[in-house]
């Protein structure tokens, strides 16, 4: 970072709160700040909103308390405009040398709102946009808007060649940052293995496939139990599931944990059952722990990060039958599960937080010297 100039950053995401987007956005800003950067954080929420990470001293929190809801079309554009001028007035205030934006709704406002202000947007997809379903207006402008940023970050390899096919655009590919882990996996205090997932209750993350399928081989396996960690829209559906099928004495969903990397330090298996992704963190962290993971092949980084099964089992998305039959192998061979948890860490080598923080300096760096040779 020695030789790179200081930059006035201005990041907009819609809240700070716990979230795969929300956790990789803080970390950025902190390893920025602490870079010597200046970094202003833009969010929608209100002052007396909680914050789910830890924030650097010297980071500028901009709640703006713009979030609401839109019950109708005059609704949803009335908020719009609201959040675009607000936003507008507030990033002439700041000035900054560049602007960062996260998410599709997020980044078409960061980009009307600058318009005409010399600030180079960066903007970010956050899941695969092919199948993650958003309101057809976003769908809409983002395929008219985007151009107008200076560069769009993705996350995989995956998703760069459907912006090119469908956006028409080249794409940035940098991958989500993981920590070395606090906590290595360890012996076990009581007599039952575990299986573990994490992730937010949406029919995205897949966990009704994941019930499903350890129901249909619960029985041959008394002493496996299964953990999915999280909350969301889907938990009473989640919970339906299990009670119907008599499995509350072995799958648990106790919702969010504060200390996720210790509870994965005690698990055996890790699986990420998604129908479609990102970069999931949670699968990032398990790997970085020392866990054999099951992840699918599902539209995403999953496949990607577990390259093709060299770190990890790969299975085909929404496949219920080979979800089970790989647990089954899994859960029975003790040997297999510690060939893989063995090598399980050398998947996140190349996604340190400094790594991954100088590739988006590296971006915003280029951003703001082509703006400023092109004014």
């Amino acid at each position: 970072y020695s030789h790179i100039k200081p930059m006035k950053i201005a990041f907009l995401i819609s809240s700070l709160s716990k979230g795969g987007a929300e956790g990789v956005a803080a970390g950025l800003c902190n390893s920025w700040q602490t870079a010597g950067h200046t970094v202003d954080i833009l969010t929608f929420q209100t002052n007396d909103e909680i914050i789910g990470y830890e924030l650097c001293e010297g980071i500028n929190l901009h709640p703006l308390a713009l979030m609401k809801e839109s019950h109708s079309v005059l609704k949803f554009l009335q908020n719009n405009i609201i959040k675009i001028f607000n936003l507008r007035r507030r990033l002439k205030a700041i000035a900054p040398d560049v602007l960062v934006a996260f998410v599709t709704d997020i980044n078409i406002i960061a980009i009307i709102a600058s318009c005409g202000l010399s600030i180079p947007v960066i903007i970010s997809e956050r899941v695969h946009p092919g199948a993650h379903k958003v309101e057809s207006i976003h769908n809409l402008l983002r395929k008219y808007i985007y151009p107008w940023a200076h560069t769009l970050v993705v996350q995989t390899q995956d998703i760069a060649v459907w912006v090119k096919t469908n956006l028409n655009m080249q794409a940035e590919v940098v991958a989500n940052p993981v920590r070395e882990p606090k906590f290595r996996r360890q012996a076990h205090v009581d007599s039952r293995n575990k299986i573990i997932a994490v992730g937010r209750f949406t029919r995205q993350k897949g966990f009704d496939l994941l019930i499903e399928a350890f129901s249909n081989i619960s029985n041959n396996f008394p002493d496996w139990e299964l953990t999915i960690f999280g909350n969301g829209p889907e938990r009473a559906s989640l919970e339906r599931q299990v009670r119907l099928a008599n499995l509350s004495e072995s799958v648990h969903l106790p919702g969010q944990s504060l200390e996720i990397a210790k509870e994965i330090s005690m698990a055996d298996i890790y699986v990420h059952p998604a129908r479609y992704e990102g970069f999931p963190n949670s699968l990032l962290e398990a790997l970085a722990g020392g866990l054999c993971c099951i992840g699918t092949d599902s539209p995403g980084g999953v496949a990607e990060i577990l390259k093709n099964g060299e770190f990890g089992f790969v299975i085909e998305s929404e496949n219920i039958d080979e979800l089970a039959k790989t647990l089954s192998i899994v859960m029975t061979n003790e040997t297999l599960r510690e060939q893989y948890a063995h090598k399980a860490p050398l998947a996140i080598n190349g996604f340190t937080p400094e790594i991954i923080a100088r590739k988006w300096i590296s971006i915003l760096e280029n951003a703001q010297n082509s703006f400023d040779v092109k004014n």
